[in-house]
């Protein structure tokens, strides 16, 4: 069999027990709307990809946490190239980004730290509110 063939054998074999196992537990439905958080990495990006060949209605959220230097600006390249790929749009902000925008961290001279979850700005901790606010940027793993 060409190599061509096989490939579109084994994506289509993929693609049927993704929507099998998603009706046979009941996770979503064609008509819901969902929000798939995406790191660039593999799993992610094929999960992109087979709900976009499935047909389900979903944006990508993306967290760029500036951890790994060069690896976490190509992470964000590879979420917004597969957001157009799928057109669709992706919602990318760092967490520095979004404190700035809410006045909480001053353009220079940042520092942030995360301790348990707790987010400290320039040694001065969150209110609760705002940790639950800006938690979502947050890697769980």
């Amino acid at each position: 069999m060409p190599s061509s063939l096989c490939g579109k054998k084994i994506k289509m074999n993929l693609l049927y027990q993704f929507n099998q196992f998603i009706q046979q537990h009941s996770l979503f439905q064609k008509n819901d709307r969902l929000l798939i958080t995406v790191s660039g990495g593999v799993d992610s990006i094929v999960l992109c990809e087979l709900c976009h060949l499935s047909g389900y209605n979903f944006e990508i959220a993306h967290c760029n946490f500036q951890l790994r230097g060069e690896d976490s600006e190509a992470d964000e390249l590879l979420v917004n190239d597969t957001a157009k790929t799928v057109t669709i749009t992706a919602n990318t902000k760092t967490l520095l980004q979004a404190l700035q925008e809410e006045g909480i961290a001053p353009i220079d001279n940042v520092k942030i730290q995360i301790n348990n979850g707790k987010i400290t700005v320039n040694g001065k901790a969150l209110t609760e509110e705002q940790n639950a606010k800006f938690s979502s940027y947050l890697k769980k793993d």
